[in-house]
Order: C-alpha cells, then structure tokens, then sequence
C-alpha cells in the first residue's frame, strides 16, 4: 500500500491565497515555504488518504481535516524486493473537485547579462 507524505499550508493567510487563486491549466506550482509537514499516512490511494484525515481520523492523530490548498505527496520506501516508488515525489494538492498534480517551485535566479564594452565605456564629450 503507498506511503503519503501529508504537507498542510502554513497559516490563513497561505490558505487564503491558495484559494483565491484561478485553477492553472498545468500543473500547479507549490512553494515548499508555505507548507509544514504534518504525518505520514498509508492508504490505497490519495482520496482514500483524504478521507482518513477527514473527521474523527484527523482529531485521533491531533491533525486539522485536510482541506483545500494542502498537499498529499507519495513516499518511496523499501518492499521485500527493493525500493518501490509508487510515484514517489510527485505533489497531488487538494483542490474543491479532488487532487489535482503539482511541482514544487524552484527559483532560478536570472543570469545577469555582461555589459558591452560600448555601454562599460563612459563616453567623453
């Protein structure tokens, strides 16, 4: 049975951004900043996790019920015969209809670009 990582939103103000934002037509893009790791869970398969963290599963392991903007992302972990990935490191973030995929943000600073020697030389006049 797959092993989740369970990723809750930091505060209101993270969850309320969440929210407002439009669905992306891709993947959405999650920032591991906003996110505190809260347990790890086995179930068959994410929804299946949801419910498990729904009502009196979540008050049982001192959790708030997963909700909007929280992200489920599968763990890899050892079986009888070797590492099995089950999908591992792929983020599924909770949305109003379901899961949808997602990819953590990675900044990638811009490469500043060399002045030309024309604008390094100041011109005399």
């Amino acid at each position: 049975m797959p092993l989740y990582r369970v990723l809750y939103l930091k505060d209101q103000a993270a969850i309320d951004r969440f929210r407002a934002l439009p669905p992306p037509d891709g993947p959405a893009n999650i920032k591991a900043k906003d996110y505190v790791p809260a347990c790890e869970i086995e179930a068959p398969n994410d929804y299946a996790a949801w419910r498990m963290l729904q009502g009196e599963g979540a008050q049982e392991r001192d959790l708030r019920p997963m909700g909007v903007g929280d992200v489920l992302e599968a763990v890899a972990r050892e079986s009888g015969g070797g590492l099995r990935l089950d999908g591992a490191g792929k983020p599924r973030v909770c949305r109003y209809v379901g899961f949808d995929d997602a990819v953590w943000f990675v900044f990638e600073p811009r490469e500043k670009k060399a002045p030309s020697i024309v604008e390094a030389v100041p011109v005399l006049q």
